[in-house]
């Protein structure tokens, strides 16, 4: 295969920067440079900056996510009637079954699960992590415990480099990013306009307080691990 470093060009750039998180712009520059050895480090392979066949094939390597630069394996749980889901693809399915449900934002009436008739967007973003396996790394159920419970975790949110499955929040809202492209981020989100995978672009590589919406301003994100 061919082999990827600074000044190269082209869609298999793009995709090497998607799957880093990175802004694709196809050209292999400082910036792609400098998470290829951030990824190569945290993996135990050589720290070129070159993606060759061996950190093609671990980024590339199927079932697997990248969190903090590190490829592991998904988690998995079945779901309804699917089985072996990711965190994204649970967090589409739940969406999906919401709309189909017609399920309706309440606070005061939300309930949790796939069954839901009335949720919010904490009681949403706790059944995507109880139905994909990952409740026991953030079990809070709403918004400010959440918060809370990541801070008391040692956890750092951050405005730049979203990677999918990150936990993304406002104040008083908190969603989960399913995609990054093309310089937009999308979030599973349940709001006063229903469920929904909403979109919001980043600035530069980073989403900044007046880009986005919500009470209490933006936070950022957090990578589960």
């Amino acid at each position: 295969m061919n082999i990827y470093g600074y000044g190269s060009r082209g869609e298999a750039v793009k995709k090497i920067q998607r799957r880093l998180g990175l802004s694709p712009d196809g050209i292999f520059g400082r910036n792609t440079k400098n998470a290829v050895i951030r990824f190569q480090k945290s993996n135990k392979l050589k720290p070129d900056g070159m993606v060759g066949p061996n950190t093609w094939n671990l980024m590339f390597k199927t079932n697997t996510v990248i969190r903090n630069n590190k490829v592991t394996v998904h988690r998995k749980k079945v779901v309804s009637n699917t089985t072996n889901k990711s965190i994204i693809d649970v967090a589409n399915h739940v969406i999906s079954t919401y709309k189909q449900n017609g399920v309706k934002y309440s606070q005061r009436n939300r309930q949790f699960g796939l069954s839901a008739k009335y949720a919010d967007c904490s009681s949403t973003i706790h059944t995507i992590l109880k139905e994909s396996g990952y409740d026991d790394k953030l079990s809070s159920t709403n918004s400010r415990a959440m918060r809370s419970e990541i801070s008391s975790k040692g956890g750092k949110f951050r405005n730049n480099n979203p990677l999918p499955g990150d936990i993304m929040m406002w104040g008083g809202h908190v969603t989960l990013v399913t995609k990054v492209e093309n310089g937009l981020v999308y979030f599973a989100h349940m709001g006063g306009s229903g469920p929904r995978i909403g979109r919001v672009r980043l600035n530069n590589g980073e989403l900044k307080s007046e880009n986005t919406w919500g009470s209490g301003g933006f936070i950022g994100f957090w990578t589960i691990s």
